[in-house]
């Protein structure tokens, strides 16, 4: 994981940034800012390039780096397995009532 230091200096600058172009909010909303736009853009940052980030071209399934051309796609949810049997239910009623005489 070589590229996990610069992505903290990304999140790091990004929220830098963000304080500098918003000078007019509150303490709280430069906070929130700051983090959330950090954040996105070190997700958006090409593992592979420093400082370059990825690109949607027409959806957002897909990604691709504008200087080495790498392409991410979004690979969704894992089908769950079916070739299990499903439990077998019982029978309505009580299987050890006590008869009534």
């Amino acid at each position: 994981m070589s590229n996990v230091p610069q992505s903290v200096h990304t999140v790091c600058d990004e929220a830098r940034a963000f304080r500098a172009r918003h000078p007019l909010l509150n303490a709280t909303q430069q906070s929130l800012g700051m983090l959330t736009f950090g954040l996105l853009r070190a997700v958006a940052e090409c593992p592979d390039c420093p400082g370059v980030f990825r690109a949607s071209p027409d959806d957002w399934q897909t990604l691709i780096c504008p200087q080495c051309h790498g392409v991410w796609k979004y690979q969704g949810e894992a089908t769950p397995h079916t070739d299990h049997k499903p439990p077998k239910r019982r029978k309505k009623g009580a299987p050890n009532a006590i008869p009534s005489s």
